[in-house]
């Protein structure tokens, strides 16, 4: 079998590999061992009293999943055999699950007994009272079953069935018809009659809406329990509505509150926008300032579908559009306000160097339509939000990275982090984003919009919106002191508000260890809770050490979890060496494994250690190098470098076996004699991209060419994307290399300016050279020879397009 992942078998082929000796009880990874890998699936489920845990092993061979029941104190209870669902009853009593062939199984949890296997599939469990509910399909039919009783309940012809009003009733859509089910009383009316489409819920399930065609037109309806049928809450003549706009049949959404309703309206015509300075269909002017290149500009589509809002809750509501040509909805939605920015730009996406490209920001109430612009169109800022509360929107400034607060009240704006006084080294470098001083946590309101958290590269802190209380550094500056990076760990961190205990996650920047601590809103140093060489689902030190404990990614374990009426926590814990598994926790110091997933076991396995080592240019470098299980010091082994800007958060990543979509598969080439390492590229030096990247990756394998393990001849590279690049840049000029691999490799940053970069590019300093030239690329002189007169020596020189 032939290893599909581009630049294996260069690699494989050109680097010569003198194999280890293997012990005799580890098996070396072989081109098909992933067909029988194993892993913890992300999707598992702690019980709301904390005894129980559900979880699914996936099996890449058998492309199933393996269902396990198990309590908190690591008992398991029973499996489930091809299960592609399972949810716990809110009363923690009753645990449901469904099979890929269609079937609904129902455990009884204090009876340790299946107590129902029925053929069935798109299960629903709800609650009325101290009675459970199941709800689920079979063919055409809806079955309702008592779970208490056993009474069972058919619904034929049902096109669709979702719950409400608090899981205590039932809606379904037959052909023509709309029943409301009281659970509790086995009740049922028919609310409308007709056919419908967009069946919506509200967020509480007290409120429903749906779209009805009549004639040409649609008809939005809503209904509530109070109400004896339901009733038309918009049409194409109401009060609010332009003559050329008309209701679409788009997707309805709630507000958060459930008492306004966004939907769709249609422009009626609008084959396109003409440029405003043409003139006639002969003559057409464009001049070279203009922000937009004459062929984009001259002729682009518009939008033609607008959200409009109108509040169900109040008597004689009108209809509010809150999108147009130009304004779009930007950020979640309201119950008050809704923000919009400006859409009336063809290249958005150049905002970062073209600041005639800036969006118009605007606020829209809910309540009157009125519109008001908190920021200039000049300012450039990210992530503009309105708080829990919707007093205040908060965004960063693009410019002085500061966090700036809109008072919605009043109109007055503050800078509300200017009192920090962040040195350099407090300054967050994200991969893929620009350089940031402040990262904002999105479940940081707490109180009534009282207080802010937010984090820099370190610490954590609570800021006063208002900007009469100094900021609070909740972590006393430890993460700084200790170069610790802490974070909130539960999502829930604002109900501790004022006086509960924050749960952090943190990670060690020396020594990659991650754990779990906790502080007080009020301030003072953290205390350690475990801090360990792993990767938790969320580290601050409670725990610390070389794991990562549940640190979410895609495709992996979500965050730290607490159960819902107990303090019982579950996380994930991996490492280099160890499969990701479950383990639960009452005090996040202490932990109770769970689940028992090491395929790993079998091979010849790897581990991972950080490395420190001199750069070209004398800075001090950072990499993390695997090596095999079974690493000799007498033996000289392959290296191979792989990149992409900062990786070392990355050190304790468990590794499934099995091919890459874009790099190289680590376990497999560890396992076959290789050594791995990555370097982190960072402090890209402006216009000197390549000298950057030299000075990391050569740095790096200069380092460890000191090591007589290490074959200096037999120095490989790879990369994707920007990685691509930067292999590219490396065999251009470097000597260092026997053999390279780019996958989806730039080769050319100067074609692309004025294509579609976006600010991701912006993140890489060499990146912003494009703005000085991007007066000389609208202008009528545009040459090669302009541009290389324009550019830093060092971009045309030290680049993989002068040499490839």
């Amino acid at each position: 079998m032939m290893r599909s992942f581009a630049g294996a078998m260069p690699l494989l082929a050109i680097l010569c590999l003198c194999h280890s000796t293997l012990r005799a009880q580890k098996k070396i990874l072989t081109d098909t061992s992933y067909l029988n890998w194993s892993w913890l699936h992300h999707d598992y489920h702690l019980s709301n009293d904390g005894r129980y845990l559900s979880y699914d092993i996936h099996c890449r061979e058998r492309s199933s999943y393996l269902g396990v029941l198990a309590t908190t104190k690591g008992e398991e209870i029973t499996r489930i055999s091809n299960r592609s669902d399972a949810r716990f009853s809110e009363d923690s009593r009753y645990l449901v699950a469904e099979l890929f062939s269609d079937s609904v199984l129902v455990f009884d949890l204090a009876k340790r007994k299946l107590i129902l296997a029925t053929p069935g599939k798109t299960f629903q469990l709800q609650q009325t009272g101290k009675t459970n509910w199941l709800v689920y399909r079979r063919s055409d039919s809806v079955i309702v079953r008592n779970l208490e009783t056993g009474y069972n309940a058919i619904y034929p012809g049902v096109k669709e069935c979702k719950p409400a009003f608090g899981g205590t009733a039932l809606v379904m859509q037959k052909n023509s018809e709309l029943i409301w089910l009281d659970l509790a009383r086995q009740e049922s009316r028919t609310i409308f009659n007709g056919d419908i489409i967009r069946l919506t819920i509200s967020k509480d399930g007290k409120r429903i809406a749906f779209i009805h065609k009549e004639g040409n037109d649609f008809l939005v309806y809503h209904f509530a329990p109070s109400m004896t049928t339901a009733a038309i809450a918009a049409r194409n003549t109401m009060e609010g509505m332009s003559p050329d706009h008309s209701i679409n049949d788009g997707d309805m959404v709630f507000s958060p509150d459930g008492r306004s309703l966004y939907f769709e309206l249609l422009k009626k015509s609008l084959p396109g926008t003409k440029d405003p300075d043409l003139l006639t269909n002969q003559v057409e002017v464009w001049h070279y300032r203009q922000p937009n290149l004459y062929g984009s500009q001259r002729w682009f589509p518009g939008v033609s579908r607008f959200k409009a809002v109108i509040n169900l809750a109040a008597p004689n509501a009108r209809m509010i559009q809150v999108e147009n040509d130009s304004m779009v909805i930007t950020g979640s939605l309201g119950n008050e306000y809704v923000i919009v920015k400006s859409n009336d730009l063809i290249r958005q996406d150049e905002e970062y160097f073209n600041e005639e490209q800036a969006p118009l920001y605007q606020l829209v109430s809910l309540k009157d339509g009125s519109r008001k612009t908190f920021r200039p169109r000049s300012s450039r800022l990210w992530h503009a939000s309105l708080s829990k509360g919707e007093q205040f929107i908060t965004w960063v400034n693009k410019d002085d990275q500061d966090l700036y607060c809109y008072e919605i009240a009043t109109g007055i704006t503050r800078n509300i982090s200017a009192g920090l006084n962040l040195k350099p080294d407090m300054i967050l470098i994200n991969q893929g984003s620009p350089v940031i001083k402040l990262e904002l946590n999105v479940d940081g309101w707490f109180g009534a919009d009282e207080r802010l958290l937010i984090q820099d590269k370190y610490d954590c802190w609570l800021l006063d919106p208002l900007g009469k209380q100094a900021p609070v550094n909740i972590t006393n500056g430890y993460g700084r002191r200790n170069r610790i990076m802490f974070q909130p760990a539960l999502s829930d961190a604002a109900a501790t508000w004022p006086t509960g205990d924050i749960i952090l996650r943190a990670r060690n920047e020396r020594t990659g260890d991650n754990g779990f601590w906790q502080t007080k809103p009020s301030g003072g140093d953290p205390v350690k809770k475990i801090m360990g060489a792993y990767k938790f689902s969320d580290p601050v030190k409670k725990i610390m050490g070389p794991y990562m404990f549940s640190w979410h990614k895609i495709d992996e374990p979500p965050r730290l979890r607490k159960a819902k009426n107990a303090a019982i926590y579950i996380v994930t814990r991996q490492s280099a060496s160890e499969s990701i598994n479950l383990f639960v926790s009452t005090d996040l110091r202490s932990f109770q494994q769970i689940s028992t997933i090491h395929p790993e076991k079998e091979y010849n396995w790897m581990s991972s250690e950080m490395i420190r080592y001199r750069k070209n240019d004398g800075d001090t470098g950072l990499a993390y190098l695997y090596k095999p299980e079974n690493f000799d010091p007498s033996k000289k082994y392959p290296v191979i470098f792989q990149y992409y800007q900062t990786r070392n958060t990355e050190m304790h990543d468990y590794h499934r076996a099995g091919v890459e979509p874009n790099q190289i598969d680590i376990p497999w080439y560890v396992s076959n004699g290789y050594l791995v390492c990555i370097p982190d590229i960072n402090h890209y030096k402006p216009g000197r991209i390549a000298e950057t990247v030299i000075n990391s990756v050569e740095g790096a394998a200069r380092y460890l060419s000191r090591f007589a393990w290490v074959d200096s001849a037999k120095f490989g590279a790879q990369g994707h994307s920007f990685g691509g690049y930067e292999t590219l840049l490396l065999i251009a000029h470097s000597r260092m290399f026997a053999a390279a691999q780019a996958s989806a490799a730039v080769s050319d940053i100067v074609s692309a300016i004025g294509e579609q970069l976006s600010e991701n590019m912006s993140s890489i300093p060499g990146m912003k050279q494009v703005r000085p030239i991007w007066g000389l690329v609208t202008s009528p002189g545009l040459t090669r020879r302009a541009i290389s007169r324009t550019l830093p020596s060092s971009t045309l020189i030290r680049s993989p397009l002068r040499c490839c």
